[in-house]
């Protein structure tokens, strides 16, 4: 699996699902793969939302240690013991730690490799950038990686700066959340 099959598989279900354009929301890695949806559905897309997407390399610390990986079990065991860590101090929500267990370990390390190369050279916030429907990246200065910060500025990327502290703002606010969406 690719960062591009899951978005050809993501356009694709929008088109056979959908007859008006949607408003694409991806978070975290989930933002790239909305970002490569929304290049393919063109008009069907009317905007997209990125909620503490990847837009640098810094972007993909979870997913992107596969690259430094050889074993796809190590991989996941690796990432299932820093997910469980991050669930117990009530930075993650329990449901990711159950998806990295049941996760398949050579999918979820092929993926992650996927993810790391093409993280190289901020190509994923390159993307964003050049979407042509209208875009939000939703952020917290607590979570968002110093270098992601000046990619937004650097790059006029249209934004809002959560004040929640937290990689799923949802959870924590679901309504902030909820309000900057449907504005679009």
């Amino acid at each position: 699996p690719t960062v591009t099959d899951i978005a050809n598989l993501t356009a694709g279900i929008v088109r056979r699902v959908w007859a008006t354009p949607v408003t694409l929301v991806g978070h975290s890695l989930g933002s790239a793969v909305a970002v490569r949806a929304a290049q393919q559905l063109d008009g069907q897309c009317h905007a997209i939302v990125s909620i503490e997407g990847n837009l640098t390399a810094h972007d993909a610390f979870l997913t992107g240690q596969a690259a430094s990986h050889d074993d796809p079990a190590e991989f996941k065991a690796s990432l299932a013991a820093q997910i469980d860590t991050l669930v117990a101090a009530g930075e993650a929500p329990a449901s990711l730690a159950e998806s990295v267990r049941a996760a398949d370990a050579a999918t979820m390390w092929a993926l992650g490799r996927d993810v790391a190369l093409q993280s190289r050279d901020d190509r994923f916030g390159h993307e964003f950038v050049q979407l042509t429907c209208p875009s939000l990246y939703l952020w917290s200065r607590a979570t968002t990686p110093q270098p992601s910060q000046d990619f937004l500025r650097a790059h006029a990327v249209p934004h809002h700066e959560l004040g929640i502290a937290h990689h799923w703002p949802w959870i924590v606010d679901p309504a902030v959340v909820a309000v900057l969406i449907t504005g679009l």
